[in-house]
């Protein structure tokens, strides 16, 4: 029979400490009469009384037995059923992991799962919040009970200045996506691939390298983030 009252309550163990100087004596006699084989009746009541008087000292091997019950009793009920417990719930949290999936662009007719991830028409991210057949009265939108928006679409930004110079523009020359040219004293950096385009005369082809311009004239072919300072009486 165990010792121990856990798992339906908590054990309780008094309190011990070191043995301090005066009771070196009482813990003598106590050794003392507990190795002799039989005791006279003053003998067995003192050793009762230094039993008292020293149980904040010993460890007994009734509280060392309880202490051993215990230790096996949390031991057990860890590996019947905490153990369980955690593999259990591992399992929900996996399923519950996995079903984050990004899909794709959202379609109608396809059935999508709770937290399934699509895209929807303007390039936003959603996630599903319920179990749905796509139809156009549950696309995803920022209204849509079964949709939840996790992300809107970047605006498109600005050919970067990471370019390859191809010195002045050439009417015959071939331009790829990111070469730069200078064209009438001004740096230009193609937008797509183009030929025979002049920078000057076409916003979707060429863009401004700087987006800082001075001039009598606000440049042709601007790109967005340009500052242009007008002159306005040349000195």
């Amino acid at each position: 029979m165990s010792r121990s009252n856990f798992p339906a309550s908590v054990d309780s163990f008094n309190e011990l400490f070191d043995l301090p100087f005066d009771k070196i004596q009482s813990a003598n006699r106590l050794t003392e009469l507990k190795g002799k084989a039989t005791l006279t009746n003053d003998e067995q009541n003192e050793l009762l009384q230094l039993i008292t008087e020293l149980k904040d000292y010993m460890i007994t091997p009734e509280t060392f037995n309880k202490f051993q019950d215990a230790l096996v009793a949390v031991e057990t009920f860890f590996n019947q059923n905490v153990n369980q417990y955690i593999e259990d719930k591992q399992a929900v949290w996996a399923t519950y992991v996995n079903s984050f999936k990004y899909i794709g662009a959202w379609t109608s007719g396809v059935s999508y799962k709770f937290q399934n991830m699509v895209i929807n028409e303007n390039g936003d991210l959603f996630i599903c919040k319920a179990d749905n057949v796509a139809s156009l009265a549950n696309k995803p939108t920022d209204s849509n009970a079964y949709w939840q928006k996790a992300s809107a679409k970047g605006e498109k930004g600005n050919t970067g200045i990471n370019a390859i110079f191809k010195g002045a523009w050439n009417s015959s020359t071939a331009y790829a996506l990111s070469d730069a040219v200078n064209y009438n004293g001004i740096d230009y950096i193609a937008l797509r691939a183009n030929t025979n385009v002049a920078p000057s005369s076409s916003s979707a082809d060429w863009s401004l390298w700087d987006n800082l311009y001075i001039g009598t004239t606000r440049p042709i072919g601007v790109g967005a983030g340009l500052h242009f300072i007008k002159v306005i009486n040349e000195i």
